[in-house]
């Protein structure tokens, strides 16, 4: 069976009121909260349900990678490439095509859209990016 741990506080705080803590105590108010019927039964999860728990646990763990790993690349894009946010809102196939092929400003110095519109078609998964885009990113770089 277990027994709630706050149950156990707020019995011991009940019974003496005092604020020291020690096992024989614990154990006595564990004791007398089980006797008195304030315990449930523990239950092991089997087959789904256990699977179900560990998919979530490891859903909630990649959610809170993903969101250091955004956090880390907002924070490196504002300091090399400030101008990237006004274009590109979120870390969509084409905003990763152009930090993947030209993380820099820099590295739009000299080319051509031409030249850029080859080197994101090299990305895979990705089509084209609009040529709108890559003005205005040269523009704005």
């Amino acid at each position: 069976v277990m027994v709630n741990p706050m149950h156990v506080n707020r019995t011991k705080e009940l019974d003496d009121n005092l604020q020291t803590k020690n096992d024989k105590k614990d154990a006595r108010v564990i004791a007398s909260l089980i006797r008195d019927g304030r315990f449930t039964f523990s239950r092991i999860l089997t087959g789904v349900e256990a699977e179900l728990r560990n998919g979530a646990s490891l859903r909630s763990k990649l959610q809170e990678d993903i969101t250091a790993i955004k956090n880390r690349m907002i924070r490196w894009i504002d300091l090399y490439f400030p101008e990237f946010q006004h274009l590109f809102k979120s870390f969509g196939k084409n905003a990763c095509a152009v930090l993947e092929m030209t993380p820099l400003p820099m590295d739009f110095d000299g080319k051509s859209e031409e030249e850029l519109i080859q080197l994101y078609k090299n990305v895979e998964g990705l089509k084209c990016l609009s040529v709108s885009k890559i003005q205005k990113l040269k523009v704005l770089t």
